[in-house]
């Protein structure tokens, strides 16, 4: 495993997962309360009478967060992909590994496994190398 590509895999795809969702949920919040304000200022009946154009009205508000929000949601997946192929080549602990897979359908997983990754990398760069001396056979009493 390249560590230096999977650190830098890991924390792009916590980055980019984390800013993808919140600015979904900002979508979300700005459509919501547009649409309350409507309902509150003509009542139920226009809002179904009239549906696509407040639909048209409220998607052009918001969209160009929505755009950016699927570019960023795209580099979300293809790092989340890249670092899933880093972390399988991580033998020791399969964790992180199931977490991303997991993670491309659920946010919060992915996070939770490039963190874990970033774990793992922390444990294996502060893990000396063996000596040149650690030599098995020079262990045995035959």
């Amino acid at each position: 495993m390249n560590l230096k590509n999977a650190k830098l895999y890991s924390i792009i795809t916590i980055v980019l997962v984390a800013v993808t969702s919140f600015l979904g949920l900002v979508v979300f919040i700005t459509s919501f309360s547009r649409m309350q304000q409507i309902i509150a200022e003509h009542g139920l009946d226009y809002v179904m009478e009239n549906l696509m154009a407040i639909s048209q009205e409220i998607s052009g508000q918001i969209g160009a967060l929505s755009t950016l929000n699927t570019l960023l949601g795209i580099a979300a997946f293809v790092f989340t992909i890249l670092t899933v192929i880093e972390a399988n080549k991580l033998k020791e602990n399969r964790t992180p590994f199931i977490l991303l897979i997991v993670g491309i359908f659920i946010d919060i997983l992915a996070i939770i496994g490039a963190v874990l990754l970033l774990l793992e990398i922390k444990k294996i760069e502060q893990t000396p190398p063996p000596a040149p001396t650690d030599n098995y056979l020079d262990n045995q009493n035959f």
